[in-house]
């Protein structure tokens, strides 16, 4: 019966695998079945591994990253950095949101530092190694992280999805200024941002003026520097696979020819 020949062919099969080699097609169609499942197992797995090994080498495990207030909370490890001056901190502590308090509270006398300092490249570089934050406003945030994102070509800078304040940018003013002076200048300010004009200003230019195309793109990189080198040990395996077949069947090719 058919289904007899073919468990037989089946059992031939794994036999003459281990101890024989054929050069030609067999006859039966009961064994050409076999063999044609046997082959095209062999190439499903051989494609499935390639393509396993491929995507192990093209996708990056991207860190935990920090999405809101809590998430820095949580990260007591990370360091919280913001410039000189009571604006921020006193904002945090003001706010109804609880989370915003804790993080206020976890702002130390060493984490409020000069404009200089914040944006040095010691400071970033604890950013951009996970082991800080800078906390301040959208514009100069965007601004400073497009200036040095260049320097740290195998990490990623990037922003938090949780506003933590409703303005967009800030003005730092000398508190020696005269007061005057300051009066005059929250005047005007307050005509141009009643008039739209310095929002207008703000999408057309600053909003847009974080030009991150120096930055590193870390999942395009790793897409790129995938090359046939990646995948030379599944050639080598395959190639050792083919010498040994072929050595198998000069071996019996050979002993037929002497007996």
């Amino acid at each position: 019966m058919f289904l007899t020949r073919l468990g037989r062919t089946c059992f031939n099969l794994l036999h003459n695998i281990s101890f024989f080699a054929h050069g030609k097609v067999p006859p039966e169609t009961s064994t050409r079945i076999v063999v044609g499942f046997w082959v095209l197992a062999l190439v499903i797995l051989a494609n499935a591994f390639t393509g396993q090994l491929k995507a192990g080498l093209t996708v990056r495990p991207q860190p935990k990253r920090l999405q809101t207030a809590a998430d820095i909370v949580e990260a007591e490890e990370v360091k919280m950095y913001t410039q000189r001056g009571p604006a921020l901190p006193l904002l945090l502590a003001l706010s109804t949101n609880e989370d915003h308090r804790l993080l206020f509270r976890r702002i130390k006398a060493d984490s409020i530092i000069p404009y200089e300092r914040l944006w040095s490249k010691a400071v970033i570089g604890q950013v951009a190694s996970s082991r800080a934050v800078i906390m301040g406003d959208l514009t100069t945030v965007q601004y400073q992280a497009a200036k040095h994102c260049w320097q740290f070509p195998n990490s990623e800078l990037y922003f938090v999805r949780e506003k933590l304040f409703s303005f967009s940018m800030v003005v730092y003013l000398n508190k020696n200024l005269p007061r005057s002076f300051v009066d005059c200048w929250n005047k005007r300010l307050s005509t141009l941002m009643e008039s739209g004009l310095i929002s207008k200003w703000y999408e057309e230019t600053i909003s847009l003026a974080g030009h991150f195309s120096r930055c590193p793109k870390l999942g395009t990189k790793e897409l790129d520097t995938v090359a046939f080198n990646h995948l030379r040990p599944v050639f080598l395996c395959y190639m050792f696979g083919l010498a040994l077949a072929a050595a198998t069947f000069v071996a019996e090719w050979l002993g037929n020819c002497v007996w």
